[in-house]
């Protein structure tokens, strides 16, 4: 299912944007605690670099081509990178799945917050609940920068337990 919204956060007359729901299936995602201001316009590629040599160090294989979110939902701050399914206990491995209302980011001019209020804002006039926002981070060039906001509609995420099966907070 997706909606046009006119600009979003981005200035008057700008060209409207798609604003879809997605189902994800249980993807796995190392949780790397980390600082994270969305209202401050940082570079993440370190914060991005840092968290991809904490899954690997942790023993986990990073997923080929696996999305890369920050978010303040998980740690007050951490970056998420995709790795492959495993089935041993970590408290710092997240599932997310469920359902995820997400809009693509411009490439210039973004401002995130105003993004991540508008898209809960939508949410909203649709009738439905936020649990958590998140911000796509993708390669550029070098460094990464932010592709897409997300926020999780319903499922969301759980923490994986003994063998990616028990769940807890």
């Amino acid at each position: 299912m997706s909606y046009r919204v006119n600009g979003g956060g981005s200035r008057e007359g700008a060209p409207s944007r798609e604003v879809r729901i997605e189902r994800w299936a249980a993807r796995a995602f190392y949780a790397s605690p980390c600082r994270y201001f969305i209202d401050l316009p940082l570079d993440m590629t370190g914060s991005v670099i840092n968290a991809q040599r904490d899954a690997v160090a942790a023993g986990h294989a990073l997923l080929d081509g696996g999305a890369v979110y920050a978010t303040d939902t998980h740690y007050r701050g951490a970056i998420l990178v995709e790795i492959q399914p495993h089935r041993r206990f970590d408290a710092n491995v997240v599932a997310l799945e469920g359902e995820f209302l997400s809009r693509q980011l411009p490439l210039k001019g973004v401002k995130l917050r105003t993004e991540l209020d508008e898209l809960v804002r939508w949410s909203l006039d649709l009738g439905l609940q936020v649990g958590g926002v998140y911000v796509q981070y993708e390669p550029d060039r070098g460094l990464v920068r932010p592709t897409g906001v997300f926020a999780a509609l319903r499922g969301e995420e759980s923490i994986l337990g003994e063998a990616g099966l028990s769940r807890g907070a």
